[in-house]
C-alpha cells in the first residue's frame, strides 16, 4: 500500500460539532455500531452451515472463521479431493454476497475498518486461488486458514488501537478549536466519526482495488482448472467495486 495511504490518520473534525467529545463514550458508541453490524450480517454466512454438504466439508476444513483448525485437521496429509474442491468453491461463491455486505456495512462505519475487512477477504480469495491451482493437502489448507485467522485478529487489534489515537486526535483538535474543513464539501464522506476526507476514504477504496485483483486471479485459475478437469462445474466468481455517491459508500458485485 502506498506510503501516503499508510500515513493517513486525517479525520476531518466532526462537522458542526459544538462540544468536545468524550473519548471513552465515543469509542463505546462506535464499538456498539460495529457489534450491531456484525450481528445483522452474521446470518448471511451462518445459513451456509445448515447445508448438509457444507457441514461435511467443515469437518475437514476450518471454514468457520470464528474457529481455529483442530490439530487433527492440521495433521491431515490427504490431498484435497476433486469433490471437496468443487464443494469448497461453491461455498465460496455463496459467501461472495456476504463479503460485499461486510465491506459496505463496515466501510460505512469507518473506512479504515472497511479496509481491514476487505483485506481479510482478499486473503481468503487468494487462498482459494492457491487451492484451485495447486490442490494441496487438507493439512496445508488448514495451516493457511490458521495463519490467516491470526493475521486477521492482529489487524483488528491494530484497528482498535488506532481508534483510541484517532479519537484523541479529534478531541485535541476540538479543544484547540482547530477544524480541518475541506474547501469542497463534495469530497467529504459519511462515517461513524462524522465526515472523513477523500484521502481517508481512499484507504478503503485502495483495499477494494487489491481485492478485485485477487478475484480476477481466482477467476483465471478456475478457467485453467476447467481445462484439465472436465468434470468440474464452474461457479460464478464476481468482482467487487465500491464508490461514494452523495457522500455514502456503496459496494456492488459484478460478473466477469
Amino acid at each position: 500500500m502506498p506510503k501516503r495511504i499508510l500515513s493517513v490518520v486525517i479525520l476531518v473534525a466532526l462537522v458542526g460539532c459544538a462540544s468536545v467529545i468524550d473519548v471513552p463514550t465515543e469509542k463505546r458508541r462506535i464499538e456498539q455500531q460495529i457489534a450491531a453490524t456484525t450481528n445483522s450480517i452474521s446470518g448471511c454466512s451462518k445459513r451456509l452451515s445448515t447445508v448438509t454438504k457444507y457441514q461435511g466439508l467443515e469437518s475437514r476444513l476450518a471454514l468457520d472463521q470464528t474457529k481455529q483448525p483442530t490439530n487433527e485437521q492440521i495433521a491431515n496429509t490427504a490431498i484435497l479431493t476433486s469433490d471437496d474442491l468443487q464443494t469448497g468453491i461453491e461455498w465460496f461463491a455463496q459467501r461472495q454476497e456476504c463479503g460485499r455486505l461486510g465491506a459496505e456495512a463496515y466501510g460505512r462505519i469507518d473506512p479504515e475498518l472497511g479496509s481491514v475487512v476487505v483485506t481479510a477477504w482478499a486473503d481468503n480469495v487468494n487462498l482459494y486461488r492457491e487451492v484451485i491451482a495447486d490442490r494441496p493437502t487438507y493439512g496445508h489448507i488448514n495451516k493457511r486458514l490458521k495463519a490467516l485467522s491470526i493475521k486477521r485478529q492482529a489487524m483488528f487489534r491494530t484497528y482498535y488501537s488506532n481508534l483510541d489515537k484517532r479519537l484523541n486526535q479529534i478531541r485535541a483538535e476540538q479543544q484547540s478549536m482547530v477544524k480541518q474543513r475541506s474547501d469542497d464539501t463534495s469530497k467529504l464522506f459519511a462515517s461513524a466519526f462524522g465526515f472523513v476526507s477523500e484521502l481517508a476514504a481512499e484507504v478503503l477504496l485502495t483495499s477494494v482495488e487489491a481485492l478485485a485483483v485477487q478475484q480476477a486471479a481466482l477467476s483465471e485459475a478456475q478457467k485453467r482448472y476447467i481445462l484439465v478437469t472436465p468434470a468440474y462445474h464452474p461457479v460464478q466468481i464476481t468482482q467487487t467495486s465500491c464508490d461514494y455517491r452523495a457522500g455514502q459508500l456503496f459496494c456492488i458485485q459484478q460478473s466477469f
